[in-house]
C-alpha cells in the first residue's frame, strides 16, 4: 500500500475582514493563489500529473456555492476534475483525509487537498441575499 506524505504548504495571505485589501477578490481566484504557491515550491511535480484537487469549502454560499474545486482546479491551470467537499468547520481535514486515501487506495499518486474559507464574500452574499436578491455585488478580480 502506498505511504501518502504531504510535500507543500501554502496559505494566502490575511487581510483585514470586510475592508481590506483583499474584499474585492473571490474565494475561487484566492484558492488558486495558494494552489500554484503550493506547486511552485515543487518544481519536480509536473501539474499535469496531478490526479485530482480537493477542496475543502467551509460555506457553501455565494461565490463559494459553485464547484470549487474545478473552478479553482482551472484557474491553477491544472486538468483535474476538481472535487468540492463540504464538512463546515472540518472541510480541511475532510480533504486531507480524502486525498491520503485515495493515494494508500492506489486512485493516484498525486491529489492536492485545500481549505477555502473566505468570509467578507459571505458578509456581502448575505446582505445582498436579505436585501431580496439582484445582481450579486462580486466581482471577478483581474
Amino acid at each position: 500500500m502506498p505511504e501518502a506524505v504531504i510535500v507543500s504548504t501554502a496559505r494566502t495571505p490575511i487581510g483585514r475582514a470586510f475592508k481590506g485589501s483583499l474584499i474585492e477578490m473571490r474565494p475561487d481566484d484566492l484558492a488558486a493563489v495558494a494552489v500554484k504557491a503550493a506547486l511552485a515550491k515543487v518544481p519536480n511535480l509536473d501539474p499535469a500529473t496531478v490526479e485530482d484537487l480537493m477542496i475543502g469549502c467551509a460555506q457553501p454560499a455565494g461565490e463559494h456555492g459553485y464547484n470549487m474545486g474545478r473552478v479553482v482546479s482551472l484557474l491553477s491551470g491544472l486538468n483535474s476534475p476538481g472535487t468540492t467537499v463540504n464538512r463546515y468547520c472540518s472541510s480541511s481535514l475532510q480533504t486531507i483525509r480524502m486525498a491520503a486515501h485515495a493515494i494508500k487506495a492506489g486512485e493516484g499518486k498525486t491529489t492536492l487537498g485545500d481549505l477555502n474559507l473566505e468570509t467578507t464574500m459571505l458578509r456581502n452574499y448575505f446582505a445582498w441575499a436579505n436585501k431580496g436578491g439582484g445582481k450579486a455585488p462580486a466581482k471577478k478580480s483581474e
